[in-house]
C-alpha cells in the first residue's frame, strides 16, 4: 500500500501545470507504470509485470485531474495508491468504453502530451524527464534507503555463494533475498567465469561457478530503480584482471568527480572516451554504453550523447564502466554538497582511486 506524501505530490502537480502553461498543452496524460509511480509518490499501477503500461490512466486538464480504470482495479488503485491526492475516479465496465478511448475523449480538441500512444495526443516519454528532476527531498530519502539496502542485501547474498553453484542458483538466491524487502529485480545479469569476457550481458543459467562471478542488477521499489554491479573472485585475482579492473575504476572515479550541476552529458562521454584511449583500451569505449540516468526507468543512456543535455542537482546517474571481463557500476546522486554514491555505504570492500580531480572510493573485486 502506498501512502502518498501530499506536499511532494503538490510539487509534482505544480510542475505538470507549469509545463502545460510553458508549452501550450491543455492536458497531460500518464499511463505508464513508471510515471504513475512518479506522480503518485511511489504508487504502483501494475497488474501485469511484463508491460510498461499500468492499469490506470491519469489525465490532467487545466482545471481537473482524473483517474481512469476498469472496475476490477479502480477502487483499489484509488484507495491504496492515490489516497488523498484529489483525483476524480472514472470506473469503467469492461464491456463498455476502453480506458484509452475515454482518455482520448477527455482531451479532444486540446493540445495534449502523453507518455504512451493515444489518439489526439503527442506521445513523448522523454519530455517527462523534465518533470522528474530535480528529485524531491522525500524521493531522495527513499532513494538513499533503497540504495543502502541494495548493497546490504547483495552483500548478504554473496556471502552464501560458493563455487559449484550455478548462475541460476545465484539468480534464485538474489530474487528471494530482495523480495523479503519488497524489492523487485527488473535486471538480473549473472556472468560466470568465461561468460564475463564473452558477453557484456550474460543471462543466468546452469553454468557452474569455478573462479569468477559478475553480478549486474537493477533493483526497484516505489517505482525507483537502483542499478548496482559487483565482481567476485574465488581465489587470487589474475594480474590482467586486476589491471583491467584498475582501469575501469579510474574512469569511473574521474566520471563521478565530473558530475556537477550544469555539466554536459556529452562532455562526460567524450572525457570517458579519451580516458579509455589514454589507458590503452580505446576500442572498449564503443562496446557498451558507459552510463545513464536511472530513476523511474531502469536507466536511460540516450542523454549521454545529447549535445544539449546537462546535469542538475538532485539527479541520479549510473556509470556502467566496462572493459572486457570487468566492470564497475553504482548509482549516484548530485547533491548541494557534491556527489553521493547511494549504493556504496561501507558494506562492500572498496579501493581508493586517485585521479587528477581527487579521490573516490570504488567498490573492489570481492575475493573469497
Amino acid at each position: 500500500m502506498n501512502i502518498p506524501d501530499i506536499e511532494e505530490f503538490k510539487i509534482k502537480e505544480e510542475r505538470i501545470r507549469a509545463y502545460m502553461d510553458r508549452h501550450g498543452y491543455g492536458a497531460v496524460v500518464i499511463g505508464t507504470q513508471a510515471n504513475f509511480s512518479w506522480i503518485s509518490c511511489g504508487g504502483d499501477s501494475h497488474v501485469i509485470l511484463t508491460t510498461d503500461m499500468g492499469e490506470a490512466i491519469l489525465v490532467f486538464t487545466r482545471a481537473e485531474k482524473f483517474c481512469i480504470a476498469n472496475t476490477m482495479d479502480a477502487k483499489r488503485i484509488m484507495e491504496q495508491e492515490l489516497g488523498g491526492l484529489g483525483f476524480e475516479l472514472v470506473s469503467l465496465k469492461w464491456t463498455g468504453a476502453t480506458r484509452d478511448a475515454y482518455a482520448a475523449g477527455l482531451i479532444k480538441g486540446v493540445k495534449a502530451l502523453s507518455d504512451f500512444p493515444l489518439e489526439g495526443a503527442e506521445c513523448d516519454f522523454q519530455k517527462f524527464y523534465q518533470l522528474h528532476y530535480p528529485l524531491t527531498e522525500p524521493e531522495t530519502d527513499r532513494y538513499r534507503v533503497l540504495g543502502r539496502e541494495a548493497e546490504e542485501i547483495l552483500w548478504g547474498a554473496t556471502s552464501q555463494i560458493r563455487p559449484g553453484m550455478t548462475g541460476s542458483d545465484v539468480e534464485t538466491l538474489l530474487i528471494c533475498e530482495y523480495a523479503r524487502k519488497k524489492i523487485s529485480v527488473p535486471v538480473m545479469i549473472i556472468g560466470v567465469d568465461d561468460e564475463i569476457s564473452s558477453w557484456r550481458h550474460p543471462i543466468p543459467w546452469g553454468k557452474k561457478i569455478e573462479e569468477s562471478l559478475m553480478i549486474v542488477l537493477s533493483v526497484k521499489r516505489n517505482g525507483l530503480n537502483v542499478p548496482i554491479t559487483r565482481m567476485v573472485q574465488f581465489g587470487d585475482v589474475p594480474d590482467d584482471m586486476r589491471e583491467r579492473f584498475g582501469a575501469v575504476c579510474h574512469i569511473a572515479a574521474d566520471t563521478i568527480l565530473g558530475c556537477r550541476p550544469g555539466a554536459g552529458f556529452k562532455d562526460i562521454s567524450m572525457r570517458q572516451k579519451d580516458l579509455y584511449r589514454q589507458l590503452g583500451y580505446a576500442d572498449e569505449w564503443e562496446k557498451h554504453f558507459t552510463g545513464g540516468v536511472p530513476g523511474y526507468v531502469v536507466s536511460d543512456s540516450t542523454l549521454c550523447m545529447d549535445e544539449d543535455a546537462v546535469m542538475t542537482e538532485a539527479m541520479t546517474f549510473n556509470w556502467f564502466v566496462t572493459i572486457t571481463g570487468v566492470n564497475t557500476e553504482d548509482t549516484m546522486i548530485i547533491t548541494k554538497d557534491g556527489y553521493e554514491l547511494l549504493t556504496s555505504k561501507g558494506v562492500w570492500p572498496v579501493r581508493t582511486v586517485n585521479t587528477e580531480k581527487g579521490s573516490v572510493e570504488i567498490p573492489d573485486i570481492l575475493v573469497m
